[in-house]
């Protein structure tokens, strides 16, 4: 989950400069970040969970699955970032993914204890202390 909005971030920095280089007009870029990354979640743990409980995990499967994901958000980007301009919603969408950074900071530690936030090579949930 972290690696899906954390690569979305990156890439939405990157697409930043590439849309301002060749002077494509866009809206609610703040919002596209965030709405594309809790989405990409969404949809990865929509389609994960059940492959994993029923076919346990596969490195090729989880590769596959993340850039299907890619995909989709992308598609789902350029809707938001055509769309007209909500200015609402991009002045709260910083302070949502701050919020979204400091909630995965907090489960890296502080895991449930659920089969997702469980580490099957050191057999514990959070991180070794």
């Amino acid at each position: 989950m972290k690696i899906i909005f954390t690569s979305i971030l990156i890439y939405s920095i990157i697409e930043l400069y590439l849309l301002r280089k060749q002077n494509i007009k866009f809206n609610n870029f703040l919002f596209n970040i965030f709405a594309t990354g809790f989405l990409g979640i969404i949809v990865y743990l929509l389609i994960y969970i059940p492959l994993f409980l029923y076919f346990d995990t596969n490195l090729f499967v989880d590769i596959t699955l993340l850039f299907i994901v890619y995909i989709i958000t992308q598609i789902i980007s350029y809707y938001i970032l055509s769309s007209k301009n909500y200015k609402f919603l991009n002045m709260f969408s910083l302070f949502f993914i701050i919020v979204v950074y400091i909630i995965f900071g907090y489960l890296t530690y502080k895991p449930p204890h659920n089969f997702l936030f469980f580490d099957n090579a050191n057999k514990i949930y959070g991180i070794i202390k």
